[in-house]
């Protein structure tokens, strides 16, 4: 049972009692709503973490680290559509693809490398792309189900266990 303090004018001091029945239920709910509000807002900050390490983040392929915003993803899967094309033609996978106009396709790295991407290459982008955002995904629904089990959500450490991105 909570304490209320009010103020005793005849005796001139705050003083403390026992809550009503009914005050402790709206101190409850009050409590549990704070609660709440605070598991939402973090429940909030490890989506924008999510998101941010998704797509800013980038992922690795062999010694190289790949762009993972959305426009670097879109000429990834160009180049995984073209690669299929490859494949379905029975065509030389380790061959550097081309674009419309004839020119090797080539991406710029995380480090400021360049590396001509072959069907199989493109193929493994994508795996590799598809993997970190399930792993992070995964993660990010650990980090909700140990917040909402946490005493205090607003408390919880969500900044551990991700998988690694570009630069740690």
């Amino acid at each position: 049972m909570d304490k209320i303090c009010y103020w005793d004018d005849t005796e001139k001091v705050q003083k403390e009692r026992d809550a009503t029945p009914e005050e402790q239920a709206e101190i409850d709910a009050n409590r549990a709503a704070a609660v709440s509000l605070a598991a939402l807002r973090q429940w909030e900050a490890i989506k924008q973490l999510r998101d941010a390490r998704i797509l800013q983040g980038g992922f690795p392929v062999g010694p190289h680290w790949f762009h993972s915003d959305l426009i670097s993803r879109s000429q990834f899967l160009a180049a995984a559509r073209r690669a299929d094309l490859v494949a379905a033609s029975g065509g030389d996978m380790n061959a550097i693809l081309t674009n419309s106009e004839g020119n090797a396709i080539a991406v710029k790295t995380m480090d400021n490398g360049h590396v001509p991407v072959t069907a199989s290459l493109a193929h493994t982008i994508m795996s590799a792309a598809e993997l970190q955002e399930s792993n992070t995904y995964k993660v990010a629904l650990q980090h909700k189900a140990g917040m909402e089990a946490a005493e205090n959500p607003a408390s919880y450490d969500y900044k551990t266990g991700w998988p690694p991105i570009f630069g740690e």
